[in-house]
């Protein structure tokens, strides 16, 4: 990882705090970090919006982890959010996690820590980038539909049942305007039953 992490990190015990930033430089993690304890603090870092990664105890005195990942799953769904915790629990951290947190690493497993956050770089990068190929995806499917839908030509599309026989899948604008059908006629429907034999 080349670049400077900027990292929002959720945490009461300075000494905690500055073990994870240790093991971050040991393992060659560039971070800039900004650590804080209250929920005002948290939303107002948030809200400056040059943030890469949360990282978050579960418990603190006046604020805690499972709220700090409600309100940063509503402004930054993008940014990958883990939990560094001694008190989590299974039970605790399967909720977490459904509920959109990208890992956690108990206190007593810090180690764990660099190689959770590469892993959830890679996955961010992975949805970005299959965001961008359904995006692709869909523009190619609208580009297709309009021509689709604009030639003079009958195009239609056929579906191959058991024994043979064919259903409409669809069809398109000169089908309808040939035949004087509805598209709910014919989408669906077996083609002898649309077109009788021997057309």
């Amino acid at each position: 990882m080349n670049k400077v992490l900027r990292i929002l990190h959720l945490e009461d015990n300075p000494n905690d705090a500055q073990l994870i930033q240790s093991i971050l430089e040991a393992d060659g993690i560039s971070a800039e970090t900004k650590v804080v304890a209250k929920e005002k603090d948290f939303i107002a870092a948030l809200n400056k919006g040059d943030i890469d990664l949360i990282i978050s105890d579960f418990t603190l005195p006046s604020f805690d982890g499972p709220d700090a990942l409600k309100i940063s799953q509503m402004a930054r769904p993008d940014i990958p959010f883990i939990f560094v915790s001694g008190t989590i629990g299974e039970e605790r951290a399967i909720e977490a996690l459904k509920n959109g947190a990208t890992d956690y690493v108990l206190k007593s497993h810090l180690q764990r820590l660099p190689s959770v956050i590469h892993r959830a770089f890679q996955e961010k990068k992975e949805r970005v980038e299959r965001k961008k190929a359904e995006l692709s995806l869909r523009e190619r499917e609208q580009q297709l539909s309009s021509i689709y839908d604009t030639v003079a030509d009958v195009i239609f599309q056929l579906e191959v049942e058991k024994g043979g026989r064919y259903r409409f899948a669809s069809v398109n604008r000169a089908f309808l305007s040939i035949t004087g059908l509805r598209y709910d006629q014919i989408a669906g429907k077996w083609v002898d039953e649309v077109v009788p034999e021997p057309s």
